[in-house]
């Protein structure tokens, strides 16, 4: 952990120590801000290759890898570096200090295509043209959060979706700048939420279950029925996503309670059909769904796109093609911007269950892979699972039986290593996948 200098000269700096010598070679301080950039990212052997070594021969980069790599770990402090396999990223996080608007430059003594790349990135014209609504947020954030930490933290609250959209070394940044001192203070129970649905997406449940109890111990403590139903909500799809199911039978208590909330109808139907999805009780599921369709012209936007693209989901594993389409149709008008990637991909799954389910097998597994590639990252770790099951029962439909079985058994692995165990949707999914073709 350190700051990297780059405004003039380089300048590695660990906290707490001195300025480190000169970096041993230029590709060596270019790899050290490229993981530095990316954590806390993996990136492969083969990326550093493409990125440092783009002008050596294919055959000769792994082993450019390793030599840069080798110098890298002997210029930075013990254990700067972890190597995973094919898989490389920093112990912890490094800031990179680009000096802004200061005129120095960006480290120009270190020539390197991919130094240019990150300098024509990192100018303030350049900040200032593509600043995305993500990086306009985090910037907000940022300078509010030096005077008045309360208005920072409700800037950020509102606009969960595009929080979730950071870069996970500015999203733990903008949490820990804005986290509130005690459950009094204004939106420490949103706070609360917010990071709670970053671990749920991230696939650490527990934590998230941990988070959304508390948010709704607080919320009813002042009587905040709103902020009541949704905890009690997010913390059934928590402990469905454990597989805990006798606690999620248990909380449809608390959920019948929050439906009374006019304004949470939709949100808490979706839940208690959740109860009844996982548990493999599709018609059930299905008319708890079907029943919330009321509810939804008065919802906002993003809880319709959460109801049409879960409705399509169950419609289209149902079997209920047209229906399925139906409501795809309507999830999809309802995309606003990329911080709706999470419903896009539900609807990558919904999709993709009915084009295999009319025998299109290549289409379905385009738009799968298209959507796994882009949700394959750490933060959204429940997504790709999904999609990755998805793939693995189309896969097992159109007679793949292979593919499909070692798709399923590197999700179940994850699953099991996080601690959660299958639910009985899962579970016949699986025997699905296992008997097809038999």
């Amino acid at each position: 952990m350190g700051d990297i200098w780059m405004a003039g000269k380089l300048e590695v700096k660990p906290i707490g120590g001195v300025a480190l010598a000169a970096p041993p070679t230029r590709v060596c301080a270019v790899m050290l801000v490229l993981l530095a950039e990316r954590y806390p990212g993996w990136v492969s052997r083969r990326e550093l290759g493409d990125a440092l070594h783009s002008e050596s021969p294919l055959s000769k980069r792994n082993t450019a890898v390793r030599q840069t790599l080798a110098r890298l770990k002997r210029w930075l402090p013990k254990d700067s570096v972890v190597i995973e396999r094919d898989s490389i990223r920093l112990a912890r996080p490094w800031r990179i200090l680009t000096g802004g608007s200061t005129g120095l430059g960006i480290a120009p003594g270190i020539e390197h295509p991919w130094m240019d790349e990150f300098r024509r990135r990192h100018t303030p014209e350049a900040v200032v043209e593509e600043l995305s609504p993500e990086g306009l947020l985090f910037q907000t954030v940022t300078e509010v959060a030096k005077t008045d930490r309360d208005a920072a933290r409700s800037i950020l609250c509102a606009a969960p979706e595009i929080a979730l959209l950071l870069p996970a070394r500015d999203f733990v940044w903008a949490v820990g700048a804005t986290r509130p001192s005690s459950r009094h203070e204004p939106n420490a129970i949103e706070h609360d939420m917010l990071i709670a649905w970053a671990s749920y997406l991230a696939a650490d449940v527990s934590e998230a279950l941990r988070l959304y109890l508390r948010a709704y111990s607080n919320a009813a403590k002042r009587h905040d029925i709103p902020n009541m139903a949704k905890a009690s909500a997010q913390a059934m799809f928590a402990l469905l996503e454990m597989g805990d199911l006798d606690s999620a039978a248990e909380w449809l208590e608390r959920l019948t309670k929050a439906d009374r909330e006019q304004s949470m109808h939709l949100l808490v139907l979706n839940a208690k059909a959740a109860f009844f999805w996982n548990n493999h009780l599709i018609s059930e599921g299905l008319a708890t769904l079907r029943s919330a369709d009321r509810y939804a012209k008065v919802a906002s936007r993003v809880e319709q796109l959460h109801y049409f693209s879960n409705l399509a989901v169950l419609e289209a594993e149902a079997g209920d093609v047209t229906e399925a389409m139906n409501s795809i149709e309507r999830a999809r008008a309802l995309i606003a911007g990329p911080w709706d990637r999470i419903f896009q991909w539900n609807l990558a799954i919904a999709e993709a269950v009915v084009l295999s389910l009319k025998g299109l097998a290549p289409q379905a597994d385009e738009i799968l892979v298209q959507a796994i590639s882009e949700s394959s990252h750490p933060e959204t770790s429940i997504s790709s699972w999904y999609l990755i099951e998805t793939q693995a029962e189309t896969s097992a439909r159109s007679g793949n039986s292979l593919r499909a079985q070692t798709l399923w058994r590197s999700v179940e692995s994850e699953r099991y290593a996080r601690g959660l165990a299958l639910t009985p949707r899962l579970l016949a999914k699986k025997q699905r996948i296992f008997t097809e073709g038999r």
